[in-house]
């Protein structure tokens, strides 16, 4: 199975975060918190929290698979 364009996206957003001061890596439980807190005011977020866009376990994984260290990098991974 190829790559899906949220993959795409999450990828293409972690290549412009290389230069880190926090080295700790985000929870799932926060990247989850985050994403959720953003659906209610962006209508993308919500869509991604609702399924629209695939998997939203499978997303939260592969955001995860990108050790994000902080909001910032979690939005550059999605909106990159």
């Amino acid at each position: 199975m190829g790559t899906s364009w949220i993959q795409q996206r999450i990828n293409f957003g972690t290549d412009f975060v290389s230069i880190k001061e926090n080295d700790t890596t985000m929870t799932r439980e926060q990247v989850d918190k985050l994403i959720r807190s953003l659906a209610c005011s962006q209508g993308f977020y919500g869509r991604l929290v609702a399924g629209h866009y695939g998997d939203y376990d499978f997303i939260l994984d592969a955001i995860m698979s990108n050790d994000p260290k902080d909001d910032l990098d979690v939005i550059l991974m999605l909106e990159g």
